[in-house]
């Protein structure tokens, strides 16, 4: 994989909604999370009836907006997803990380906390088994995934894909897409869930 670099100074979040709500807790957070980086942050939020169509429609702003760059570093975050007190310390050391090691950081309560996972083959129905690659060293709270959620999750994100909607899920179909993109859980990182109780 190529060095990506990041082309911007700033954290950019991206809230895929339907309503525009939010918990508080987790955007205070976030904003220290930016604070600790010494960067600005900003929110992308996209709208859309359902969680891919509203992620499509965050890709084809930023797409518009950064048409030289194939990708784009950003943190994917679905506003019920609750980022307790302590979390910006976490996710500041997390991010550079990332982009240092050109790796995927996530910390999704409803699905990355498997160390492997099975891959069918949408075309074929087959299975079979794989693994990221073992040869980039990671910090043992930063373990190996390959079943993981994007309701937190940072990452070098292709700004051309369109995330699929049907009863399979825009997450899982995304690593089918990008066998070449390996996430890490943050282990050290704690989320939950909670209805959205504010706007944003």
């Amino acid at each position: 994989m190529p060095h990506l670099e990041n082309c911007t100074a700033s954290l950019i979040v991206a809230v895929p909604t339907y309503d525009h709500r939010a918990v508080i807790q987790s955007v205070l957070e976030l904003a220290a999370t930016a604070e600790l980086l010494h960067r600005p942050i900003r929110f992308v939020i996209g709208d859309g009836s359902s969680s891919p169509r509203a992620r499509n429609t965050i890709l084809e702003m930023l797409q518009q907006e950064f048409p030289d760059h194939p990708t784009l570093w950003m943190l994917w975050w679905n506003s019920d997803i609750v980022l307790f007190p302590g979390s910006a310390p976490v996710l500041s050391q997390a991010i550079p990380w990332a982009e240092a090691h050109q790796m995927c950081m996530v910390a999704d309560p409803r699905g990355a906390h498997e160390n492997t996972i099975l891959h069918a083959t949408p075309a074929l129905g087959s299975v079979s088994e794989s693994s990221p690659s073992e040869d980039m060293p990671h910090p043992t709270s930063y373990p190996k995934t390959r079943l993981a959620g994007l309701g937190l999750a940072y990452l070098a994100q292709p700004l051309a894909y369109r995330f699929h909607a049907d009863t399979v899920g825009e997450d899982l179909h995304f690593w089918w897409d990008h066998p070449t993109i390996h996430p890490h859980r943050i282990d050290s990182l704690p989320v939950g869930l909670r209805t959205p109780m504010v706007l944003v």
